[in-house]
């Protein structure tokens, strides 16, 4: 099952490699999407984006099973 992009495991936000992005790489991407669709700033956050995610991803499993 993949479940973002194309990977089955890892950070929801990785680096290049694939490793953790620090925290303020993880806000600079997290802006840089918000600006590109048009969202607050204020509601969008790694909180928001970490229960989005979570919940897309259960949502997913429940389908599939």
């Amino acid at each position: 099952m993949t479940l973002v992009g194309d990977r089955t495991e890892g950070y929801t936000l990785a680096a290049a490699t694939g490793g953790k992005l620090d925290e303020p790489s993880q806000q600079g991407a997290i802006r840089s999407v918000a600006e590109r669709a048009g969202l607050s700033q204020k509601k969008v956050g790694p909180r928001s984006i970490k229960h989005s995610t979570t919940h897309a991803c259960l949502r997913r499993c429940r389908r599939t099973h």
